[in-house]
C-alpha cells in the first residue's frame, strides 16, 4: 500500500492488523509470475493489432 504502515492499512481497509499480516504472509509464499509462466511454442503466432490503439488512446 505504496509504505503504508500495518496501522495505516487497517484503518485503510477497516480489518484487523492479523487479517493484514494474514494477507501479507499468503502473498509472500506465491511463486513469483515469472516463475509460473510457460515458454512460448516456437510455432505460436501472437496477435497484436489492437495494442496500437489501446496504448495511444489516451493521448
Amino acid at each position: 500500500m505504496e509504505g503504508m504502515s500495518l496501522r495505516g492499512i487497517e484503518r485503510k481497509f477497516k480489518v484487523c492488523r492479523q487479517t493484514v499480516s494474514g494477507w501479507l504472509k499468503n502473498k509472500a509464499k506465491e511463486k513469483d509470475l515469472k516463475d509460473t509462466l510457460v515458454e512460448p511454442d516456437k510455432n505460436e503466432v501472437i496477435e497484436v493489432d489492437e495494442m496500437w490503439s489501446f496504448v495511444f488512446s489516451s493521448l
